[in-house]
């Protein structure tokens, strides 16, 4: 029998219910929903489904103790206790995450470097060596969250949040999370709408996360299948067979989805084509035919400047409606402003010299 794991979910505040539903529908047992948060337990294939399908979650988290803490001592002493043989290698890398305060420990940091401590102290005693600091890449990824007295130290299966797909190569100046953007899409009813042939519009989409999300979930595509790194990949525990069988199979799931014809919604069936002027005018405008009428459009239609037939690698139809010139009244512009005669007397005795008929002051030098 496989073992059972306790697993903690995070996602934003307010999808709660949202990650309750898709947890339990990869396998979550006895699952229950909490403030940004969703609990259960599961074995290390579920663990391993929910890193690679979950579209709303930030976070997989393997539960490893639950205890009390009265003050720094006895946390370190409780963290000291657990067999990290069993998940790190005294030769590897950890990096540790702290959030909450209580029971005397109000800095995050320093509630950290407890944590830490405790894991290189008990690895050094029992092997004689030490694992080292790595925040950005490490071996394996202990969280331990602080709450009115009760500590809850976790391991991060998922490394880097699971909201960055790794589809996106370049950031808009404020893009959506993806995780939110997926939420959206699901409690709009997009997966039965994709299902039945409905199309998704995005009319001001930025850089595409909704429509990127809807694709996703129209062919069934994993939402982390493109992530080559995980919190798990170097964790001690990490059973690689099982992980290539459920990665194949999302492999195996993706292509089907792709492959699958496209299901086109009767409601649009019979209706007659768009009005093709706008393309005519388009090869018109590509073929140097300017000006000329063409039906469905009137008025005086030029190429805008830039762009046009001259300009083959111009993807737009460059068409504009030339604005129609208004007359401007004269604008007369007021005469240079003349200094009076005895400032200019002044300026005179202090070396500025006024230029002949010209109206302007001219500085120069005394000798």
């Amino acid at each position: 029998m496989a073992d059972v794991y306790e697993l903690f979910l995070t996602c934003p505040k307010g999808l709660e219910s949202l990650l309750l539903e898709e947890a339990q529908g990869l396998g979550l047992d006895e699952a229950r929903a909490q403030v940004s948060a969703v609990r259960g337990q599961g074995s290390l294939e579920v663990a391993y489904r929910l890193c690679l399908w979950s579209r709303l979650a930030n976070r997989v988290l393997l539960v490893l103790a639950r205890f009390p803490v009265e003050n720094a001592e006895s946390m370190y002493m409780a963290v000291h206790a657990v067999n990290w043989e069993d998940h790190l290698d005294a030769g590897g890398t950890l990096a540790v995450e702290f959030s909450g305060k209580g029971s005397g420990i109000d800095n995050t940091h320093f509630g950290a470097l407890k944590v830490k401590d405790a894991i290189v102290d008990n690895l050094r005693e029992r092997s004689g060596r030490r694992p080292s600091v790595d925040k950005v890449n490490p071996d394996v990824r202990v969280h331990l969250h602080l709450d009115r007295g009760q500590a809850t130290l976790s391991l991060d299966l998922s490394g880097h949040s699971l909201h960055q797909r790794g589809y996106r190569l370049q950031q808009g100046a404020a893009p959506l999370k993806e995780n939110l953007a997926a939420a959206v899409l699901i409690r709009a009813g997009w997966p039965k709408i994709a299902a039945e042939g409905g199309a998704l519009a995005d009319p001001m989409c930025g850089v595409g996360t909704f429509l990127v999300e809807a694709a996703l979930m129209a062919a069934h595509i994993a939402p982390n299948l493109r992530r080559e790194r995980w919190g798990f990949s170097n964790w001690l525990g990490h059973v690689p067979a099982l992980w290539r069988q459920l990665h194949e199979e999302a492999q195996q799931r993706a292509a089907a989805g792709l492959a699958r014809p496209a299901v086109v919604d009767s409601r649009l069936r019979g209706r007659p084509a768009p009005d093709p002027a706008g393309a005519q005018q388009y090869r018109a405008c590509r073929s140097g035919r300017l000006g000329e009428d063409l039906p469905g459009r009137t008025g005086d239609f030029r190429a805008a400047p830039g762009q046009g037939p001259d300009r083959p690698g111009d993807l737009q139809p460059a068409l504009w409606r030339a604005p129609r010139r208004r007359s401007q009244p004269a604008v007369s512009l007021p005469e240079p402003r003349r200094a009076p005669a005895p400032e200019l007397h002044r300026l005179e005795r202090r070396g500025v010299h006024r230029g002949a008929g010209t109206g302007q002051a001219h500085g120069y030098p005394q000798p």
